[in-house]
């Protein structure tokens, strides 16, 4: 569960003003983030929430809850040389 906030130029100004108004949405946003995510299932596969480990979280046990050792001996017997790879692939361990 992933979030990502956009800064209007009309709401900031000049760069810096919009810089400052940036980091105030991010912070929002995290707040909110941690408040929701008791609530959640984890995150889902587009999310790509790189920052999961910054909270204490696992981001693969997140995506994939508990199926993930089942995926994993797929990707093991389908893909053991990880030729389909990137940050978010099932890892093969």
């Amino acid at each position: 569960m992933g979030m990502s906030s956009a800064v209007l130029l009309d709401d900031a100004g000049d760069t810096a003003a919009m810089a400052e108004t940036g980091k105030q949405y991010d912070e929002w946003l995290n707040q909110a983030y941690e408040i929701f995510y008791p609530y959640t299932t984890g995150g889902y596969i587009g999310d790509d929430d790189y920052a999961e480990g910054d909270r204490g979280r696992d981001m693969f046990d997140s995506y994939y809850g508990r199926h993930l050792p089942q995926l994993k001996a797929v990707k093991n017997k389908y893909d053991p040389g990880n030729l389909f790879h990137h940050k978010l692939s099932i890892p093969l361990d």
